[in-house]
């Protein structure tokens, strides 16, 4: 999925001058430290991946809302990741800049964004032109906040969030632990309820789609993830880094297995009832589930081999969708198709056939930019 997101680490500088901060009672801020790479995210984003494929794949195939959503807390646990990646890049660099890492997510997300953007526009125009349907009808799911295929809108928002969160971490690496606590809770309520209580209903579907302002109701679902994994994140900092545990991992994989379950019993329920679309909340808890378990889960020869996988995830998330598109009308014509154990095998082998190509991708210099 995604792009690879790799943790930036550094030293800070000793000195010897007091910290006058202290003189006037305000608490130190998080010293800038070097943090260890957080295998977990690199093994975790594989079955994040899968996810993404999977509400593809099931969609494609006329399942149920229930179906589809065992696979959505894969964009939620990578929205997570990305802010945990962005908050402790920021805290190990304090002279890290919005605008530097703007420049960054530039080669890394905006520049796969334009690439694929083109190619997913080529293919869906040679479709329109076979089906004769008009220009207007082709591009009125296109734009800014979406490129041109639906799953293309997390780039521009990594590329935005990522700023962001620097931005933030500046401001507050200083606060107390107690103070982040408060905000950590008041910002995740609140966000919550503002995002889906309020900004997703005052802006007119008809005026999003209208304007190929496509994917902005996206935006808005994710942001208080984002805040409520950045206030987390700032506040864990200022604890001793936890050490791994069976018992943790267990209870938090529990934890993602009842969310799971509840969303598949209850998707329906939920959208007829709260009328957003893909219930994206609950997604949360299980993304966020999902990512704490694999933090603190101790390394095993099956956490071993699902980080072997991680450098093909980013282009499997990107691809995927345009294989899924290829082989749908052979997909269509097999036995089984429009069952669950079909969609299961169709989305190993979609992500089997998406990371052995782009295996083959990186290894040719004149298509690398396309993994990423």
């Amino acid at each position: 999925m995604p792009a690879p997101l790799p943790e930036s680490s550094a030293r800070a500088p000793s000195s010897s001058r007091p910290d006058l901060r202290l003189v006037v009672g305000r608490e130190p801020e998080i010293a800038p430290r070097k943090f260890g790479r957080l295998e977990g995210i690199d093994e975790a984003r594989v079955l994040a991946t899968w996810g993404v494929v999977w509400v593809h794949v099931v969609e494609m195939q006329g399942h149920s809302a229930g179906t589809a959503a065992l696979g959505r807390f894969g964009t939620s646990f990578y929205v997570a990741a990305l802010t945990v990646l962005a908050a402790r890049g920021a805290l190990s660099h304090p002279g890290r800049t919005p605008s530097g890492e703007f420049l960054r997510a530039t080669k890394r997300l905006l520049r796969p964004l334009l690439l694929w953007s083109l190619i997913y526009g080529a293919y869906y125009g040679y479709y329109a032109y076979l089906q004769r349907n008009s220009f207007e009808e082709l591009v009125r799911w296109w734009g800014p906040f979406a490129g041109t295929a639906r799953h293309l809108w997390f780039l521009p928002f990594a590329a935005a969030m990522g700023p962001t969160v620097v931005g933030l971490v500046q401001h507050l690496r200083g606060w107390s632990e107690r103070r982040l606590a408060w905000a950590t809770a008041i910002s995740g309520v609140g966000g919550y309820l503002l995002c889906y209580g309020v900004l997703f209903f005052v802006i007119p579907r008809e005026f999003i789609v209208d304007s190929h302002l496509f994917r902005l109701d996206r935006w808005i679902e994710e942001i208080p993830l984002v805040l409520l994994v950045l206030g987390l994140t700032l506040w864990r900092a200022k604890k001793p880094p936890l050490r791994p545990s069976i018992a943790r991992a267990l209870a938090l994989l529990g934890a993602f297995a009842v969310v799971e379950f509840g969303y598949l019993r209850g998707a329906r329920w939920i959208v007829d009832t709260f009328h957003h679309v893909d219930s994206r909340y609950v997604s949360h808890a299980a993304g966020l589930a999902l990512l704490g378990a694999f933090l603190v889960m101790p390394r095993s020869g099956l956490t071993r081999l699902l980080a072997r996988l991680r450098k093909e995830t980013y282009f499997v998330f990107l691809s995927h969708l345009l294989a899924l598109e290829c082989l749908a009308g052979w997909l269509w014509n097999q036995p089984g198709f429009g069952t669950v154990p079909f969609a299961i095998a169709t989305t190993f082998g979609i992500f089997a056939v998406s990371a052995a190509l782009g295996s083959v991708v990186r290894r040719v210099p004149g298509l690398r930019a396309l993994a990423g």
